[in-house]
C-alpha cells in the first residue's frame, strides 16, 4: 500500500481486511478472539465482496456485528471503517 486511499468501497473493504488481519497477527491474536465488529459505511455495502473477505479472515467463527450507513466518516476519503473487539477467551 502507497499510502493513498482508493476510492472504490470494495478496494477499501479489501484493504481492511487485510489491516484487521495483520493487527490480530501482531498482537498474537486470531479470528477466535475477535467478539463483535462494528461495521460503519458511507454507501451501500457490495455484501457479495464483503462476506468473501469476511470468509477468508473469519472462516467459521462469527462474531457478533453491528452494521450502521452513516453519511460520513472522519477522513473524507473513506467509505467504510470497521471496528473489532477483541478478548482472550
Amino acid at each position: 500500500m502507497d499510502g493513498n486511499v482508493s476510492s472504490n468501497l470494495n478496494d477499501q473493504i479489501t484493504n481492511t481486511f487485510a489491516n484487521m488481519k495483520k493487527v490480530l497477527e501482531s498482537e498474537g491474536l486470531t479470528e477466535e478472539n475477535v467478539i463483535k465488529v462494528n461495521l460503519w459505511a458511507t454507501e451501500k455495502i457490495d455484501w457479495d465482496h464483503l462476506y468473501t473477505q469476511w470468509d477468508e479472515l473469519f472462516g467459521t467463527a462469527y462474531p457478533s456485528m453491528k452494521v450502521a450507513y452513516v453519511s460520513a466518516l472522519g477522513w473524507p476519503e473513506l467509505k467504510i471503517e470497521i471496528e473489532l473487539w477483541c478478548a482472550e477467551v
